[in-house]
């Protein structure tokens, strides 16, 4: 079910470009709530603008109280002399990570994690290690920044199982566990994985969590 969204100011939100929800996002930061609106900052990547004008779609992942939430909004208005556009106040949102699964503590060095170009390809490599594990998501450790929306590809062996795991990505989250940290955790949900997949990671976590239990860890 759909869940209110209580945004501040200052919140921070990752904004897609129109017509490409899982593209490469941009950040624009809530400046004001008013009574129906909010006024944010003009979304920028690094010194770079996304120009937005009124009525455009827009696709916006934020994370509030340790949950990720998309939703979707159009531009009401934008103001180049303040720097900052308005749209509707989100009252509901959808949660892209619902956290169905029990998530394992793991830490494991994929053969392959790289970034999917819209085509589906491999645009490039990222030296990166999965450091939780459940059957809907992954929480990644990585040395480069990976944008919320991005897409990946990761290739990994599961103990007792014989066969890599080979699967796709959507970044829901990319941030610094402190300030001073020379890497970024990536908190990912799994591009609808067919079932064989999702049963062997299932089995796989369960036997972990079994053993665990069993030693008294849990």
């Amino acid at each position: 079910m759909p869940a209110y969204v209580d945004l501040q100011p200052g919140t921070r939100l990752k904004v897609s470009p129109p017509g490409d929800p899982l593209g490469v996002s941009y950040e624009a930061t809530v400046r004001a709530i008013l009574p129906s609106q909010l006024r944010l900052g003009l979304p920028r990547r690094d010194r770079e603008v996304l120009v937005v004008e009124p009525g455009e779609q827009l696709t916006m992942f934020t994370t509030v109280h340790g949950r990720v939430f998309r939703f979707n909004t159009s531009v009401h208005m934008v103001e180049l002399a303040t720097d900052s556009f308005f749209i509707d106040t989100p009252r509901e949102a959808e949660k892209t990570e619902r956290r169905e699964f029990y998530r394992l503590p793991v830490r494991i060095a994929p053969r392959i994690v790289a970034r999917l170009d819209d085509a589906g390809g491999e645009a490039q490599q990222l030296q990166a290690v999965i450091l939780d594990l459940g059957g809907g998501g992954i929480l990644l450790q990585c040395r480069e920044f990976v944008a919320a929306g991005t897409r990946l590809r990761l290739v990994f062996e599961i103990d007792g199982d014989p066969f890599e795991m080979d699967i796709a990505a959507l970044v829901l989250s990319c941030s610094r566990p402190v300030a001073s940290a020379q890497h970024y955790r990536l908190h990912c949900q799994f591009l609808e994985p067919n079932r064989s997949e999702r049963e062997r990671l299932v089995r796989f976590v369960y036997r972990q969590q079994a053993e665990m239990r069993r030693k008294g860890v849990i």
